[in-house]
């Protein structure tokens, strides 16, 4: 899949399908998430990770059931996994169902990466990206300077879009270079 990524791959990432062996790391994946989202709560952590594990599964059978084709993928970097993306692909666009990284991996430039593959994917198909995303979660930012632009306001999610434009994946890529600089 290295080929299909050639950002991500520049940032030291890899990139696979998922497997029924990765349950326990994608579980991990969703606690280190959302823990912070329901910590004011004081549930004692087993009982938080019992109703995240609850969550993650139905996000889960929720994300299958409507994008049964879409692409499961790990990613991963010195041999380790350490995040993941959903994308699920029609005629018309690419839609980013989920990227979720570890917080030991934000903020390096691995999702810029990760998105300026998928803009030249989008901008080489002539297709938008489109994905939902919480207005208050930190990665909006990314998103928008990355060049998606609101497409539709939702009650807690907002739907944005990135129009398939090959100059994105060049600005994205520079937006890398300087995080990982």
């Amino acid at each position: 899949m290295g080929a299909a990524f050639p950002a991500a791959a520049a940032a030291g990432l890899g990139l696979r399908r998922v497997e029924e062996s990765d349950r326990d790391f994608l579980l991990d994946l969703y606690v280190a998430v959302r823990a912070a989202e329901f910590a004011p709560l004081g549930w004692p952590e087993p009982a938080l990770r019992q109703f995240l594990a609850q969550q993650q599964d139905f996000q889960d059978r929720q994300y299958r059931a409507a994008c049964g084709n879409a692409e499961w993928l790990i990613v991963e970097r010195d041999g380790g996994a350490v995040g993941r993306l959903y994308l699920d692909e029609s005629e018309d666009d690419i839609l980013l169902l989920d990227i979720s990284l570890l917080p030991e991996a934000r903020g390096r430039g691995f999702g810029a990466a990760l998105l300026a593959d998928l803009a030249a994917r989008a901008a080489a198909a002539g297709k938008p990206i489109r994905l939902h995303v919480e207005r208050s979660n930190p990665a909006r930012r990314l998103y928008e300077r990355a060049g998606f632009t609101l497409w539709a306001e939702g009650g807690v999610h907002d739907e944005l879009r990135l129009q398939p434009d090959p100059s994105v994946s060049g600005k994205l890529l520079k937006s890398f270079a300087q995080i990982a600089d």
